[in-house]
């Protein structure tokens, strides 16, 4: 990197630091000791480079979070075609009473028909991926009051006008004082 190229970029991280900390733009030239366009441009390179940053990092994570369900799901699969197979179980059967008293271990083979946890588990992380990549349709959210217990209802016209009324006094009573000399 050239040393001209190598300064506009310690400017412009400078120039995000100031922006970062709430300065005003005419205030982050004057201090960086630039113009004030200079200062637009750098910021609309900074927001880009913020932007395509935060949407890069936004599809790595997302990608490995379907990476990780992924993995789930296939070892959730193993696990299921496992509970499916045929067993075979031995069982001890004790001979007491007969001539020849000891132990006999009987097998059977016992079919299973899987385990549905396995299936919760898998549809579960089915709906997960889609609500990841975007594929179920948005949850309607109905708006209430701000006490989240009753359903919001907006406000009458004349309520409104009353509201709007009220502001405005309330807007004209500060410029008085203020056109005053009384503290607002």
């Amino acid at each position: 990197m050239t040393n001209q190229k190598q300064d506009i970029e310690k400017r412009r991280s400078e120039v995000a630091r100031l922006y970062l900390q709430g300065l005003y733009q005419v205030d982050i030239a004057s201090h960086v000791g630039v113009s004030l366009p200079t200062i637009e441009r750098d910021l609309r390179v900074i927001r880009n480079r913020w932007q395509e940053s935060a949407l890069r990092d936004f599809d790595q994570i997302r990608a490995e979070q379907l990476a990780k369900l992924d993995l789930m799901e296939s070892q959730l699969w193993a696990q299921w075609q496992r509970s499916c197979e045929t067993i075979l179980k031995t069982r001890k059967e004790t001979r007491k009473a007969t001539k020849y008293p000891g132990t006999n271990h009987a097998r059977e083979k016992v079919e299973q028909t899987g385990d549905p946890r396995y299936m919760m588990a898998i549809l579960n992380i089915i709906e997960r991926r889609c609500k990841l990549i975007g594929l179920d349709a948005p949850t309607k959210v109905a708006p209430t009051d701000p006490s989240g217990t009753k359903p919001y209802e907006g406000l009458t016209d004349s309520a409104a006008v009353d509201r709007i009324t009220a502001l405005l006094d309330q807007a004209r009573a500060r410029r008085d004082r203020a056109d005053s000399g009384e503290p607002v």
